[in-house]
């Protein structure tokens, strides 16, 4: 696995606080939308997780760039590293925004996938074009296209399972996921699918125990995958940064 360079403590904190922001903004503009009602307590638990979370994983040595890429001018390999970070600094704050709505409405609104994947994919190609190596680009967008395909097919054959959301979240953890490569897709991925079991597994539990024990304890039940999905996704860019720096 290829070595990945450090990222400052300083650089990496600034991208969390406007990773939190953007998620605490996105989620309290998205449920004031749909429901009529703002995020409790101003929605700073919600941005001090995002804000951790993705301060914790880059400088755990998830930036993504190998120390060659890096220009010698301290400024200009500060920029280079953000730019870098960039499609996981969107993961964090869309994907932070889209868990809450998730698990409040059972809804994942077009318009915060749309501007997660749109930022993640631009900045991702503005990469390449400063410093070349299309590589990782190009692996993000075929993963993106084969995890697109996969959760269609599988909402075709189990129709009710996964809703649209679900489907559409699913090319934007796979293109993040995929410029990183395939350790953390399949780390990513894999982590998800068994967080999503285990998330419906204890939802059915809770119900059961609410409603009574029975045949239809589960009818109409509407499991939020987006969490469980997004969770297992950090798990994997968590793991294989980890990996990456680990010697030898």
């Amino acid at each position: 696995m290829a070595q990945r360079a450090q990222m400052s403590g300083a650089l990496a904190g600034a991208l969390g606080l406007i990773a939190g922001l953007g998620a605490r903004i996105l989620a309290g503009v998205e449920l004031r939308r749909l429901r009529g009602r703002p995020l409790r307590w101003g929605g700073w638990p919600l941005a001090l997780f995002v804000g951790g979370l993705l301060a914790a994983a880059l400088l755990l040595g998830a930036p993504g760039v190998s120390p060659a890429q890096l220009p010698d001018a301290p400024l200009s390999r500060a920029l280079v590293q953000a730019l870098a970070a960039a499609p996981l600094a969107a993961l964090a704050a869309g994907g932070g925004a889209l868990a809450v709505i998730d698990l409040r409405t059972r809804l994942l609104p077009d318009r915060v996938l749309l501007a997660t994947g749109a930022v993640a994919v631009a900045s991702a190609a503005l990469l390449v074009v400063l410093r070349g190596n299309p590589g990782p680009f190009l692996s993000g967008i075929a993963a993106g296209c084969a995890v697109f395909l996969a959760l269609l097919a599988l909402s075709a054959i189990a129709p009710g399972q996964l809703g649209g959301g679900d489907v559409k979240l699913g090319p934007v953890l796979g293109f993040v996921l995929g410029t990183r490569g395939l350790d953390a897709v399949l780390l990513g991925l894999g982590a998800g699918a068994l967080l999503a079991g285990l998330f419906g597994v204890a939802l059915l539990i809770a119900r059961s125990w609410t409603r009574g024990a029975g045949a239809g304890a589960g009818a109409g039940l509407r499991i939020p995958l987006g969490p469980p999905l997004l969770l297992g996704a950090w798990l994997g860019i968590v793991l294989d940064g980890l990996l990456s720096a680990a010697p030898g």
